[in-house]
């Protein structure tokens, strides 16, 4: 499909100021070496990719998958990896489908949501774990919402961070009354082909520019992985795939994992209408709703310490 150079103007005047808006008062001076100490860093084979994967806490705990969001790397649960491991959990975070260089198919369909799907419960196979429990930020959280409800017998329990149940998100989309799709807009601009060019010109300006507010070790471990056409074009065939002309409805069904959903009410990406009425594909007696009022999307790096306690308290409850 060809576009005009206006309409990569419009594209990044639009999309990118969102990103800003989102990576705004982000801010983080921990030491990489201190984590390092904790953390380990592997490479796990699931199917055929290799996923690159942080990992912390005891190999006989519980197993927990963390799964991350865009434009971000197993690097954002750093924290929540340690505090998991304190806890006595077998912690797990893969860079996930397309971010990992072993794990990076070329063709759009590769990053269909059953494919994602497929990821994670092979992730959870590789540790031999029949049960375990989810978190997902972002599009992490996207896939998560499908796995607790495409495989409840896998999942103990699932937390979702900034993104709502998909069948929430969709009928938000549709009312107009919720402007989610004003919200969204920027991802019409997204599933167009080599619409990560424009973030990686004049020595990749537009991905620092949505980090500008992260502490240098994010940005750097993100330009590490997201960095070139190869990875950040694969970072974006998520969109293309779920949400191009060729993509589903993107619906699913009720969710029936014990499930904890976190919404920031300041986040520009995600309304109200969706986060509110999220809890209506949950079965009631399973389903915890937090706000955090003065919040936005990036809750890992902004409210740290809480999300960390929370994820805990859920898993553990």
């Amino acid at each position: 499909m060809a576009y005009s150079t206006l309409s990569f103007r419009i594209f990044f005047s639009s999309a990118l100021t969102l990103l800003t808006l989102l990576a705004s008062c982000v801010t983080d001076s921990d030491s990489k070496t201190a984590f390092d100490e904790i953390i380990e860093q592997d490479t796990i084979r699931v199917g055929a990719y290799r996923f690159n994967v942080r990992m912390a806490g005891p190999q006989d705990g519980p197993l927990v998958i963390l799964l991350h969001g865009f434009p971000q790397t197993s690097y954002s649960y750093r924290h929540q990896l340690v505090t998991l491991a304190d806890a006595g959990y077998r912690a797990v975070a893969p860079d996930m489908r397309g971010y990992s260089p072993e794990a990076r198919p070329k063709s759009v369909e590769a990053y269909r949501m059953e494919h994602l799907v497929s990821d994670v419960i092979g992730i959870a196979d590789v540790f031999k774990a029949q049960r375990f429990d989810l978190v997902g930020h972002d599009w992490g959280a996207a896939v998560g919402w499908t796995v607790a409800a495409t495989a409840p017998d896998r999942v103990k329990s699932f937390t979702a961070l900034s993104i709502p149940h998909l069948t929430a998100f969709q009928a938000a989309m549709s009312d107009p009354k919720c402007q989610q799709d004003k919200k969204s807009a920027y991802i019409q601009e997204f599933v167009k082909p080599n619409s990560e060019d424009i973030y990686l010109k004049n020595d990749r300006a537009g991905l620092r520019m949505i980090y500008r507010d992260m502490d240098q070790n994010e940005v750097e471990e993100y330009l590490r992985v997201l960095g070139n056409k190869e990875a950040l074009g694969s970072a974006l065939n998520w969109y293309r795939a779920n949400f191009g002309p060729d993509a589903g409805k993107g619906g699913i069904g009720k969710v029936k994992v014990k499930t904890l959903f976190v919404w920031g009410a300041q986040d520009p990406a995600v309304g109200a209408c969706a986060a509110q009425s999220s809890g209506q594909y949950v079965d009631e007696d399973r389903y915890e709703f937090k706000t955090l009022p003065d919040s936005g999307h990036w809750l890992l790096e902004t409210d740290r310490e809480l999300i960390s306690s929370w994820i805990l308290n859920h898993i553990k409850g």
